[in-house]
């Protein structure tokens, strides 16, 4: 980009190389968070299948349960539980201070710029720059939160558990 306002300075073809560069970004950005869900549902399914394990040592051996500090049941407060090894956490904190939470918020900044250098190569002044921006930020910011939490039903796995907690 420096090298382009060297040659060229902030004309047309930097803008057009803004653009084309913020897209990439948000794609890979996007990308990278589909990956991270991904891999965020995999590691619970790998937590609820440890906790089905520990809940067959608990069969063979029920006294061993003083011993565990991770959860023996293979629910969603069971897969809580072991996540924070029985420590209190809020849902709003754990899904805040989540990778997948972070990704988001700067891809939806990355969002938000790339709405305002359209507005800009459009000619807007810097109000409709600004209103853009802030939108498109907010939208791509709604739509992966609601992503979020249509693919992540604690309710799903209640209804596959073995060894659902008692009073759960």
């Amino acid at each position: 980009m420096a090298l382009v306002v060297q040659v060229s300075g902030f004309g047309t073809a930097f803008t057009v190389m803004s653009i084309g560069l913020t897209s990439a970004v948000l794609v890979l950005g996007t990308l990278t968070g589909l990956r991270i869900n991904n891999a965020s549902h995999e590691d619970a399914a790998l937590v609820l299948a440890m906790n089905r394990l520990r809940a067959a040592y608990v069969e063979l051996d029920p006294a061993m349960v003083r011993y565990l500090v991770a959860s023996w049941h293979d629910d969603h407060a069971g897969l809580m539980h072991t996540y924070t090894l029985g420590m209190r956490r809020s849902a709003v904190s754990h899904v805040a201070g989540s990778t997948a939470m972070f990704v988001t918020v700067v891809n939806s900044l990355v969002a938000g710029t790339l709405g305002g250098l359209v507005a800009y190569a459009l000619d807007g002044g810097s109000v409709v720059i600004a209103v853009t921006g802030v939108l498109a930020g907010l939208t791509y910011l709604g739509v992966q939160l609601e992503y979020g939490r249509r693919t992540y039903d604690g309710d799903r796995l209640n209804r596959g558990s073995r060894f659902p907690t008692p009073g759960a």
